[in-house]
Formats: C-alpha cells, sequence, structure tokens
C-alpha cells in the first residue's frame, strides 16, 4: 500500500491531517497493515548512497571519523536549509521582546496609541507563530534524517557482516555487533538533533550581544560574559557526562553479557544449583554499573537544573549590576531582559551543550563503527574457483599451511600443516580425528573461511555445506530446507525421504510447515541435525562437505543416512565427510587423518583391519540407543507485551514506594518551593521597579533616590534559595530513582533465578535480555531524564498558569478551553502513539534476530550463496522498521502541530486582551502575565509530549514489574543453600521412587506415569527408551526441575524436604550438551571457589587436560571465550566431567555425555566414570550402548511407563525386550553378549596416548 504522505496535499502535511485515518480506525494495529517503505526512505537506497561516500573517502583519507563525515555529506543540503530555519526561528524569538516592550510601554500610560498597540500585540502573535512552525519542521526533519542514517549505517554493519573473515569474527563478538546495532545507530537520534542550532548559535549569540549591550551597557556586557560561562560550563560538563556514559557502558555490557550466557546455560545453573555465584557475579557487576551511573545522573541532573535556572541567573546578573551601576530599573528594561534571556537559554544553555555530548556520543560510536567497517574481509584465495569440466579432480590441496587464532585475548595460533590431498570427483572422502585434532578446521579451510598462509588450493564446482552444530532459522522445517532456493517438489521429496524425515514430521500438527522456533528450540538434537543435512543436499552442489552429521542419530538411522542419503542419492557427487564412526572407512575412496594440526593419508586397510580387532572385544563400539528425546513441547509460547491502555497508577506506586517514598515526597516539597520561588522573583522584580517610578514622579529632587538595598538582599536571597533547593531536589530525585532501579533490577534477577525450568523453556531468550537490556536501560537513564523534565516543566507551567491567570482574569476565558483541548488531544492521541511506538519495537526485533541467525550461520550462508538473498531480507526488515519510526514521529507531530496552534492562538488572545484592558488591572502585573506568556510556547507541547514519553517509559517498568512476579519453583523444606542437617547427605546413593508420575503442564498427558523403582546404593543403572519415552524427564524429576507427583527417597529423605539448593548440590551432572560460560577456566569449574588450585588441577589431570592447562601461561586463568568456542566439543565435555569429579558426590547422573564426541574421548570419559565413581550410584542415559553393558542394571522406558528393569544378562535371555533389540540390531549375526568393566578396562590399558588407542589415527 501506497504511503499517503506522498499524496497529501499542503494543508494535510502541515497539519499532519494524513496521519487522521490511523487515529479514526478502531482496531489493533499490526505490522502487516503499515504502508510501504517510501523510496527515499529504503534501507538499500540509503545505504549504497552511504556506501559510495564512505569507500571513496576512505580511499583519499584514513580517519576514524570518515563514517562520520560522510553521513554529514549525504544530507548536506537539507541541513543547510534547517540551519536557516533556525536563524530563522531564533531571530523572531529575538525580535519578540521588542514588541513586547512596546505594549508595556502602551500600558504605562507612555505616547503610543492603542492602534500602535494592537500592531505589536499582532507582531507578538506572528513572531510566535513563524518561530513555533519553523521549530516543527525542523525537529521533525532532523528525527527523519536520523531514522534514514540509522538504518543506511545498519545496512552497511550487515552487508560488513557477511564480508567478515574468520579473525575478525572473533575480535567482533556478536555481542559487540548487536550493540553497534542496538546501541551506537541509535546516537543519530540526539546527535544530529541540535546541529543546525549550533551551527546557527554563533550568528545568533552576535545578535543576542548587540541587542544585550545596545539595551543594558556595561550591565549587558556582565550578563554576556556569564552567559559565555555557562554555554562553557555545560558543554564541557556535557562531554564529561558522556565520558561517565561510556564508563558505565563498560559495566552495563558486562551485565547484559552474562545475563544473557545465565538465561542461555539456565538448566546446567539451575542443574549444578550455581543460581547464588550467578546472581553474585550479576550482582557485582550491576552494583559497579550503578555506582557510576549514579555520579552520571547526578552529574546531568545539576547541568540540567542549572539550564532551567541559567535564564534566572543571566536576567539576575544583568539587572542587579544595572541598579549598582546607578541605573534606574524600569519594568520595560526588566521584562526585557527577562524575555531575552529565557529564549535564548534553549540555543545556548541546552542546544548547544546537548549537541556537544550527544554529538560526541555519535562520533565515539560512528568511530566503532568504522573500525568494524575497515577490519579484514575475507579473501577468497582459490586458484581457478570456476568449475572446470576438463579437470578429474575436485579438490587439489598443495603444501598447504592454514593458522587462526583461538581465542583473541591471547596470542596462540592453532596451525594445520603438510595440507596435500588430490581428491577426484565423484569420491567419498572420510575425515578421522580425536578431539581438537583440526577437523572442522579443515572443513573451513576448503571454505576460504580460513585462508592459507602457504601453498595453493584449487577448487572445482560448487560447494554444499552441513556444519558440526546445525544451524536452523526461525522459520518452518521447509523454509529451512529449502533455504531461498527454488522450489522442486520431486527433489524435496526425495529429501525428507533419504534424511529420514518423514516420521518426524508426522509428529507435528502442520508437518513441515510447523514453525520450529528461535534456533530450533522445539527440535531434538537428531532432527536438527538432519533438517542440516537435508537442507545441504537439497541445493544440487558438485561438492558436499559435512561436519559429523551422523553422531546425533541412532544407529539404524545413521546407516540408512549414510547408505541412501551419502551413498546413494549423493551418487557421483564428491562428499568430504567428517565422522567418529570407523565402520564407514570401508566404504570411502580416501581416508584422511589428522592429529594436533598434522594432515596425512590414512592407510585405509590398518583402519579396518583394527577395527576387526576391536569387534573381538566389542561387539560395537557405538551401538547407540534413540536419542531424539523431546518430552518438553513448547505449545504455548510467553508472548511479548502489547503495551495497549494506559500504564496502571500501581506500576508508579511501586516504582516510587521502591525508590523511598520520603525520599519522593521530599523531592516535590523542595520543587515546590522553588517554583514558588522563582514567580515571587519576578513578582518582586516589579515591587523593586516602583521605587524608581516613585523618584520620577517626585517633585523635591533630595528626597528621591531610592534606597533599594532591601529590595537587592531579597532578590539575591530569593535567586540563592532557588538555586540551592533545586540541586538538592535534583539529587534527592537521582537517589530515588536509583534505589527503585537498583531494587526492580535485583527483585527481578532473583525471580528470574526462582523461575521454574518451564518459563525458560517457553519464554525466547530475547523477550528475557530485553527486561534485562532495553528495558533496565530505559528505567536507569531515560526515564530520569524524560520524568524530571516532565515534572520541571510541570511545575513550571503550573506557576506560569497560576501566576497569569492571578495577574490577567481576563485570559481565564482562553486558558480553561484551550486546556480542555490540549488534554483531549493527548487523550485522543496517545494510545496510537503507544501503538506504533510497540510496533517500532516489534518491528526492530527481527531485524536484530535475522543479525544473529546470520552471525550464527555465516558459514553455511557464505557456502550456499545467499549474500544477497539474506540481504534483501535484512532490508525488508529495516524498510518496515522505518515505516513504523515515521509514523511514531509523525503522531508526536500530529499532537504538537494542534497544541503550537493553540499555544499560539493562547499567546495571541492574552496580547490582545491585555492591550484592552489597558487601566482595568496593574500594568506592570499586566506586562509580568504577557511575559509569562511568551515563554509558553516550546514548554506547553514538550510538556505534553514528555507526558507521554513517561508513559511510554513506564510500560518497561511495568513489564519488570511483571517479572518480578514470576511463578517461583516449589523450594519446600530449608531454603538455605545447605540444610544443616543434611551437612553429608547423601552418605550412600539409595534411590527410590514411589508412584512417580510428570507433566510439563497442567493439561498435557503425564510424560512419566506412576514409575517404581529402587536404585540402590552404588548400582549403574542405563537407561533407554525410544523417542518421547520419558528418559530426559526422569532426571528432570529427580532434580525437581519440574516438580513430579509421588514421592522420591534419596536415602531416606523425600526430596521435597530437601531445599532445592541443597538437593541439586548433592547430585552431579554430565550433560549432553557441554556448556561453558565467558570468564576464567577456573570460574567454569568451580564459581562458588569451595575448592584449591591443587584440587582442580588434580582434577583436570584425571580427565586429560592438564597438559593443555599447563601450556598456556596463565594456567587456571586461562580465558574461555564466549559459548567456550576456544575449546573443542570434546573438549567442553570432558571439563563437564571435570566439573562433576570435583563435587566428590553419591549420585551421578549422565544425559548422553558421549553423543558428540569421538572413540577416544568416549573411551576416556568411560574410564574416568568407571574408574572415579566406582564407589558412586551412576544413573545413564545411554547413546552408545558400549556405556552401559557394564551396567547393574538395564531400565527401558516406554511412553513414560517402565517396560523392563533387570541386569543386561536377564535382558538378552528374554530377548523380546528393546535392550535386546537394539544389540542385535547391529550385527544380526552376532552372539551378543554383555561386556565386563574388566575386559573394557584391558583394552582401553593397551595404550595411554591418543595415537595408541587406535593406530589407525597415527601419521605417517
Amino acid at each position: 500500500m501506497k504511503n499517503p504522505y506522498l499524496k497529501a496535499g499542503i494543508v494535510s502535511k502541515y497539519f499532519f491531517e494524513w496521519m487522521s485515518v490511523w487515529y479514526k480506525t478502531k482496531k489493533k494495529i499490526e505490522l502487516e497493515d503499515l504502508y510501504d517503505c517510501m523510496e527515499s526512505d529504503k534501507s538499500q537506497f540509503l545505504a549504497s548512497n552511504l556506501t559510495k561516500l564512505w569507500i571513496e573517502r576512505h580511499k583519499r583519507i584514513r580517519s576514524n571519523n570518515n563514517l562520520l563525515w560522510c553521513c554529514l555529506l549525504q544530507f548536506k543540503l537539507m541541513i543547510l536549509v534547517l540551519f536557516f530555519l533556525v536563524l530563522l526561528e531564533f531571530s523572531t524569538k529575538l525580535a519578540s521582546p521588542f514588541f513586547l516592550a512596546k505594549v508595556i510601554d502602551y500600558l504605562e500610560n507612555s505616547s503610543t496609541s492603542k492602534t500602535e498597540a494592537y500592531l505589536f500585540a499582532l507582531g507578538i502573535a506572528l513572531t510566535s507563530f513563524v518561530s513555533s512552525n519553523c521549530n516543527a519542521f525542523v525537529y521533525h526533519n532532523l528525527y527523519w534524517i536520523s531514522s534514514k542514517l540509522r538504518s543506511a549505517t545498519s545496512s552497511m554493519i550487515y552487508h560488513k557482516i557477511l564480508k567478515l573473515n574468520t579473525k575478525s569474527c572473533r575480535v567482533f563478538t556478536s555481542g559487540r555487533i548487536n550493540n553497534m546495532l542496538s546501541t551506537d545507530v541509535e546516537k543519530f537520534q540526539l546527535g544530529i538533533m541540535f546541529l543546525p542550532a549550533c551551527l546557527a548559535s554563533p550568528f545568533l549569540f552576535l545578535a543576542y550581544a548587540t541587542i544585550l549591550i545596545t539595551e543594558a551597557k556595561v550591565a549587558g556586557v556582565v550578563g554576556l560574559a556569564l552567559s559565555l560561562l555557562i554555554s562553557v560550563s555545560q558543554s564541557s560538563s556535557s562531554v564529561i557526562t558522556s565520558v561517565l556514559r561510556k564508563k558505565v557502558a563498560l559495566w552495563t555490557d558486562k551485565r547484559a553479557h552474562a545475563i544473557k550466557e545465565l538465561i542461555a546455560g539456565v538448566r546446567i545453573v539451575k542443574m549444578y544449583a550455581w543460581e547464588k555465584p550467578f546472581k553474585d557475579r550479576i550482582e557485582e557487576f550491576r552494583c559497579k554499573e550503578m555506582n557510576k551511573m549514579f555520579f552520571s545522573n547526578v552529574y546531568k541532573m545539576i547541568n540540567y537544573s542549572l539550564y532551567l535556572l541559567s535564564g534566572k541567573l543571566v536576567a539576575f546578573s544583568i539587572i542587579l549590576t544595572h541598579v549598582l551601576l546607578g541605573n534606574d530599573l524600569s519594568i520595560n528594561f526588566a521584562f526585557k531582559i527577562i524575555s531575552w534571556t529565557e529564549t535564548s537559554k534553549f540555543l545556548f544553555f541546552m542546544y548547544v551543550p546537548q549537541h556537544f555530548m550527544h554529538f560526541h556520543e555519535l562520533r565515539v560510536s560512528l568511530r566503532r563503527i568504522n573500525e568494524f567497517l575497515i577490519s579484514d574481509d575475507r579473501k577468497v584465495n582459490i586458484e581457478n574457483s570456476k568449475t572446470k569440466t576438463d579437470s578429474e579432480l575436485a579438490i587439489k590441496l598443495k603444501n598447504g599451511v592454514a593458522s587462526w587464532q583461538i581465542n583473541s585475548t591471547d596470542n596462540y595460533q592453532f596451525t594445520l600443516r603438510n595440507l596435500n590431498a588430490n581428491i577426484q570427483k565423484g569420491s567419498l572422502s572420510i575425515v578421522l580425528g580425536v578431539v581438537g585434532s583440526g577437523k572442522s578446521t579443515l572443513l573451513s579451510v576448503l571454505l576460504n573461511e580460513i585462508n592459507l598462509i602457504n601453498g595453493s588450493l584449487e577448487i572445482s564446482g560448487s560447494i554444499s555445506y552441513a556444519a558440526q552444530l546445525p544451524w536452523i532459522l526461525n522459520d518452518t522445517i521447509k523454509e529451512n530446507i529449502i533455504f531461498n532456493s527454488e522450489f522442486d517438489k520431486e527433489r524435496y521429496k526425495r529429501v525428507l525421504e533419504v534424511c529420514c524425515l518423514y516420521p518426524d514430521l508426522e509428529q507435528f500438527d502442520k508437518e513441515d510447515n510447523t514453525l520450529v522456533g528461535e534456533r530450533g528450540m522445539s527440535l531434538s538434537g537428531g532432527q536438527k541435525a538432519r533438517i542440516s543435512l537435508a537442507r545441504s543436499i537439497y541445493k544440487d552442489s558438485d561438492i558436499y562437505l559435512f561436519d559429523d552429521p551422523l553422531s546425533a542419530v541412532d544407529p539404524k538411522v545413521r546407516d540408512s543416512l549414510f547408505y541412501n542419503c551419502i551413498k546413494t542419492f549423493l551418487r557421483g557427487k564428491t562428499v568430504i565427510l567428517v565422522t567418529h564412526h570407523q565402520d564407514y572407512v570401508k566404504d570411502a575412496d580416501l581416508v584422511f587423518l589428522l592429529d594436533n594440526g598434522n594432515f596425512s593419508t590414512g592407510d585405509k586397510q590398518k583402519i579396518i583391519t583394527n577395527l576387526e580387532d576391536k569387534a573381538s572385544h566389542f561387539h560395537k563400539d557405538d551401538i547407540e540407543n534413540q536419542l531424539d528425546d523431546k518430552e518438553n513441547e513448547r505449545d504455548n509460547m510467553w508472548e511479548e507485551d502489547v503495551c495497549l491502555g494506559s500504564v496502571s497508577w500501581s506500576v508508579y506506586w511501586n516504582f516510587l514506594k521502591s525508590g523511598s517514598l520520603w525520599i519522593f515526597g521530599f523531592y516535590f516539597l523542595l520543587s515546590t518551593c522553588t517554583q514558588a520561588t522563582h514567580n515571587f522573583t519576578d513578582f518582586w522584580i516589579t515591587r523593586w521597579s516602583e521605587l524608581f517610578d516613585n523618584k520620577s514622579t517626585n517633585a523635591s529632587v533630595d528626597d528621591t533616590k531610592p534606597n533599594s538595598n532591601f529590595h537587592i538582599a531579597v532578590y539575591c536571597l530569593s535567586n540563592g534559595v532557588s538555586l540551592i533547593m533545586i540541586f538538592i531536589a535534583s539529587f534527592l530525585f537521582c537517589r530515588g530513582l536509583y534505589r527503585a532501579s537498583k531494587d526492580f533490577h535485583r527483585q527481578m534477577l532473583f525471580r528470574v533465578l526462582r523461575a521454574p525450568i518451564s518459563f525458560f523453556d517457553s519464554t525466547p531468550i530475547g523477550i528475557i535480555l530485553n527486561r534485562f537490556t532495553r528495558d533496565t536501560g530505559f528505567m536507569d537513564d531515560l526515564l530520569l531524564v524524560v520524568s524530571a523534565d516532565t515534572l520541571l516543566l510541570g511545575f513550571l507551567l503550573s506557576g506560569t498558569f497560576a501566576t497569569v491567570c492571578i495577574l490577567n482574569p481576563f485570559t481565564l476565558t482562553a486558558i480553561l478551553p484551550l486546556l480542555f483541548l490540549a488534554v483531549y488531544y493527548r487523550q485522543y492521541s496517545l494510545p496510537k502513539t503507544r501503538e506504533f511506538k510497540r510496533l517500532d519495537a516489534l518491528a526492530r526485533s527481527p531485524v536484530y534476530t535475522h543479525v544473529s541467525e546470520t552471525i550464527d550461520g555465516i558459514q553455511t550462508i557464505r557456502s550456499f550463496n545467499m549474500e544477497k538473498k539474506f540481504t534483501d531480507k535484512f532490508h525488508a526488515f529495516q524498510d518496515r522498521q522505518s515505516v513504523a519510526w515515521f509514523l511514531y514521529i509523525s503522531s508526536h507531530r500530529w499532537l504538537g502541530r494542534r497544541l503550537d496552534t493553540m499555544i499560539v492562538i493562547f499567546i495571541s488572545i492574552t496580547a490582545f486582551v491585555t492591550v484592552a484592558v489597558k487601566g482595568y488591572l496593574d500594568a506592570k502585573l499586566l506586562g509580568l502575565s504577557l511575559t509569562y506568556c511568551a515563554t509558553l510556547l516550546f514548554e506547553m507541547q514538550y510538556f505534553i509530549r514528555q507526558t507521554g514519553e513517561v508513559e511510554n517509559l513506564m510500560v518497561s517498568v511495568e513489564r519488570i514489574l511483571k517479572f518480578r512476579c514470576l511463578e517461583e519453583e516449589k523450594i519446600d523444606g530449608d531454603e538455605s543453600p545447605i540444610c544443616e542437617d543434611c551437612s553429608f547427605w547423601p552418605n550412600c546413593g539409595n534411590i527410590k521412587f514411589d508412584s512417580v508420575s510428570l507433566s510439563y503442564k497442567q493439561d498435557n498427558q503425564p510424560v512419566l506415569k506412576n514409575l517404581t523403582f529402587e536404585v540402590k546404593k552404588g548400582e549403574k543403572i542405563g537407561i533407554i527408551g525410544r523417542t518421547g519415552a520419558g528418559k530426559s524427564s526422569l532426571f528432570t524429576a529427580i532434580l525437581r526441575l519440574t516438580e513430579p507427583d509421588g514421592r522420591i527417597y534419596i536415602d531416606g529423605k523425600e526430596i521435597k524436604s530437601i531445599s532445592l539448593a541443597a538437593l541439586r548440590q548433592a547430585i552431579s551432572v554430565i550433560p549432553q550438551d557441554p556448556v561453558l560460560f565467558s570468564g576464567t577456566l577456573r570460574y567454569n569449574l568451580d564459581p562458588s571457589n569451595e575448592f584449591s588450585d591443587e584440587e582442580i588441577f588434580k582434577t583436570l589431570k584425571q580427565v586429560q587436560l592438564d597438559k593443555k592447562i599447563e601450556k598456556n601461561p596463565k594456567g587456571l586463568s586461562l580465558e574461555v571465550s564466549e559459548s567456550g568456542l576456544n575449546f573443542s566439543v570434546g573438549e567442553r565435555q570432558l571439563i563437564c566431567l571435570a566439573r562433576a569429579l570435583l563435587k566428590d558426590n553419591r549420585i551421578i547422573l549422565i544425559d548422553e555425555a558421549t553423543a558428540n564426541v569421538d572413540n577416544y574421548t568416549d573411551q576416556l570419559i568411560q574410564r574416568a566414570i568407571r574408574n572415579e565413581f566406582s564407589m558412586c550410584t551412576v544413573l545413564t542415559i545411554a547413546h552408545r550402548m558400549n556405556t552401559i553393558l557394564d551396567s547393574d542394571k538395564i531400565l527401558i522406558l516406554e511412553n513414560g511407563q517402565i517396560l523392563n528393569y533387570d541386569s543386561p544378562e536377564t535382558l538378552l535371555l528374554r530377548k523380546d525386550n528393546l535392550f535386546a533389540d537394539l544389540l542385535r540390531s547391529s550385527d544380526q549375526n552376532a552372539d551378543v553378549k554383555p561386556i565386563k568393566a574388566q575386559d573394557k578396562d584391558e583394552i582401553i590399558e593397551e595404550g595411554d596416548g591418543r595415537g595408541e588407542v587406535n593406530p589407525g589415527y597415527k601419521s605417517d
């Protein structure tokens, strides 16, 4: 739908009448209802122009300010027009006091005629009209320009993301990039808001200086000096405030990052009972953030208070100097000075200082973006990257060496060496290697994600890629597979078939049109892996690179994927498969081995022989059970608040109460007294001037010299008292908001940490992060500024209207209807303004989500050559957000235009009425009322707009308040971290289930149904079952992540009688997906500092990570990067094992801990479990059947019920159960027998080194 702004007439654009269609509609506005983006606002158009300017300037000048200059140059003509309009606006404002003085002369019985007085009154009305229109046009267009610049720079950032090389990706983390898009680009809004005014200020200051010196002579010079002093002080203070805000931002970023990791790894945090150390860490960051923010806000509020008083202070200095020099004080002179100083304070004491502060922040932000834009790009260094039809080789690597920096905080490099390979077209190559040997790095080299530093690489043909960690879009299953390609129905069906996805689609009501959620949260690990594989093979490419896609599926599906998909569907294609499953080596044409970065061609026959030797000891080294155990369906997702209706008064009351009612009460009292003092000061001037009037009318010259010492003293005292009171009030206001904000965040964090796991399962991470980042940021910072603006302007306007009504009662006939209309228009427009604000927020979310998805899947996107389609999608999201923002600023202007018109009418009526009632009221008081009216033009509409903005910001407070009321986990028992009577509990490890059932939602069918069984001290229990059988739910019940029905006893104590912290601390968990947090390695192992360095090193030695840590000079202080990306998946799993070893508990829960590791790491983990946990009770959800063959008992679950619970030998003899079927399915002809622990130990202990476990892995 075309934007109606384009076809609106002059009158419609002037009054923003084209917006009225939105106000008339009764239905809730959705993003789909928005108009099309105007061509001049489109992201692609704006970005291409800005990029062109930036590239040209960057070639000529290497400067960090290049982007800033290009942004200004792009809109130089419009900025020039706005500059002249600002000159016109303030010129008319400076002219208005001349007309005011003439009207006051008329009131004092001067020679001015009544006709001339009416003309001067008309002059006051016209200057108000011109200045209000200039102001409205200037700031609406500045908001519009800032939106365009934000859109353009955001697009430049996105374009750059798609070009970053591996090193740049590690320097510019997802957090830094998101910060640029969410924070840095937002600086345009205020960064250029006062630019035209600042450019015009030197010319206007000359005019202002000329007027003051002409009118007040020496006193004018004093006033100018004070004006300069205040302006320079305000400007420098603004820069200091900006510097303080940068320090605040450092701790804000740390806090936000810690919260993001907490939410992403909340299941681990709850399993380990780490809520307290994580809460303490976040609270530490928050405390440092708030302490620095408090001083920044106090400084900011003092500056703002000084701005409000600046006009009074300059007028005070001029009037006082004027009188002390022996001059008469006329009411005409006093009111002209007051009017000029009040008018000029907006320009010199607000606009200019604000410009310096916000422009400085903008410059810093654009420097950061500029630094990002000039970072290193990915370089395609493949020789002859085009397909060679005459070449028989698909890939040729010769003498290749590649390296990359593992962690941006140190200089450690991982290097791949001896890269020599000739891979024929249509061949199948398998890459083997232990954890951390460089398998994924090799594929990154082939994808040009990591460049060769030596040697050459030739690739003939197009590439398709499936990543080790499946990358899933927040879209339907179908769109994830098609991936923006043309839809080929027959190929699509075949892909679903060979990837074994049809049985999975039958589980979903909407089949392949099912939305999978953020990062595929409604899918199991195996489903994600197969969808990722399906995406890669749906694309008809020449070369397929697969990074271990077979590890997350059961044996039957794995074989089907290998033989039906890789061997059959991709017959004739070149395939490179990274895998830990050596049994497929016999089907490979080539085998490559990697050992700590050393690349070699493997001896295929030697590996096969080794596998046959192992078969005599192991029936199968990785017989797997089905792991797609996704019982916790997420049907009812938490929905983002839509901010409809007004904010409840209870929200304001709760916020004020958190900040202290005494503090805010005293603040209101001081502010009222300050405004009363202001009004009294102006009234005192009128009384003071009467002394000089008496002098001029007294016939006796000797007796007419007035003694004004008393008036001077009162005048000075009232100004001094108001200054002190407003500073104290500002401090109190900051203190109150500091206390309230700190308390709200603390309570919200506490409730989120105590929330049940179902809350996190059903709530997208973006919504929770939004509360702790954007909403908290609004509460901490913007709410202070806007609410202070609103309250102080409210006191000012109340005092002004009260004074005008008292001094000139005739204006009541105009004030009352105008106030009624102002309130009516505010109430009429505010709901729609809130809706547009909501739409703007909703439109931003897809932008951020799209960027996050792009960063996560950058390798996949580039391997599929999908950069353009993803860029087009980003532009579409940006354009929709630009439309929502344009409607939001236009809704403000719709209201502002009407308020401005009413204020101009009110000033005009007051001016004409003042002339008309001459002789009925005191001339001096009429002059004072007219002077007050002249200052209303800006404040009134700004106040109305700010009241709406306060309500919009209080929506953030309301949403935080809702998080403070989240449902808590049932604590039961002693709420202390460890029960005093449970200090040594459990000391045996007996577990008893008594009629235990479990449901994730009250209305759903239970996933565990009336389970009753017992595990004795030290027993090893293997748990198996098909998809949805309830395996993971069993652990959920034991840890009380979801409260079960029935009773569970551990060493005779019912677990509901134990505090959650004590229960979870007493149980060690080794999860399937290893989760690491940013910080030191020590923090990841022992965040509570319970263990010594010696104990931790001993544990690391047990999992054979001690040598890796000792190599690094930082030792246990080694920094773990975001998500632990500087460790391989296997190393992360070993760290999780070390956590369990360190705690030395009697009960161990192992949830498919070896699903994504190689055979060596699997054997290492199994040996550690058998040796170190020999005296412990161990429950293991099996992925590889060899991990439970030596269990004391096997627990078989189906549909939440126990099918069998007996020893492996007994179950095999029955031959009618899942355990026997799974073992038999791996080899129909094998005589399967359970393996005794001592047999396994003999096999594993054949060699200590990694190379000795599997001779086929040795480098030649």
